[in-house]
């Protein structure tokens, strides 16, 4: 007899799951990046499902909700994968919505000297595209490993392009860290 609660469950079913208050939102090109993380490494990160959602308040349970992982059935859906993996949770009304934004909260922050070093052995173990699987984008990539404009050393190659003092007018992006722009 199969469980109520299965470890998997289609994505056409968990479609139909959304929490209504999820105040979650991804930007295209972060949601482009996940789909192609869900297309290179699968789902690594189940989607989390409360077994018992009261529809109004703290009423009755009516029906299971995701939690967690909105984005990744919206991308998994996208890229027309089946099933997915889920956890599921057994929480009142207040505990769900606070763990929904607990799961949504983007917390953290990278240490520079780390990061750059994972950055570079990524970059020494793959192909020309090895860092584009990362979800950073080029800027932050080159940000990051110390080379606004792809060269080595941070160095313009004497051509007199961007660099870290002084930022190109026309970006829309500030490292909250260092203050570098980019696009």
């Amino acid at each position: 007899m199969a469980s109520q609660y299965p470890d998997a469950l289609a994505v056409a079913r968990l479609s139909k799951m959304p929490a209504p208050y999820n105040p979650r939102e991804m930007r295209e090109h972060d949601f482009e990046q996940l789909k192609a993380s869900l297309t290179e490494y699968g789902l690594v990160q189940p989607v989390v499902c409360n077994k018992r959602t009261p529809k109004h308040g703290w009423k009755k349970a009516d029906r299971a909700v995701i939690v967690g992982g909105h984005q990744r059935v919206r991308a998994a859906s996208d890229i027309e994968l089946e099933n997915l993996e889920v956890k599921w949770v057994d929480l009142d009304a207040r505990r769900e919505r606070a763990l929904n934004l607990i799961l949504n909260r983007n917390s953290g922050d990278w240490e520079e000297e780390a990061l750059e070093r994972a950055l570079r052995e990524i970059e020494e173990l793959g192909g020309d595209d090895a860092l584009a699987w990362t979800g950073f984008t080029q800027a932050e990539i080159d940000h990051y490993l110390g080379t606004p404009d792809g060269n080595e050393g941070g160095g313009d190659g004497g051509g007199g392009g961007a660099n870290f003092s002084e930022p190109n007018d026309d970006t829309d992006h500030e490292c909250p860290k260092c203050g570098y722009r980019f696009k």
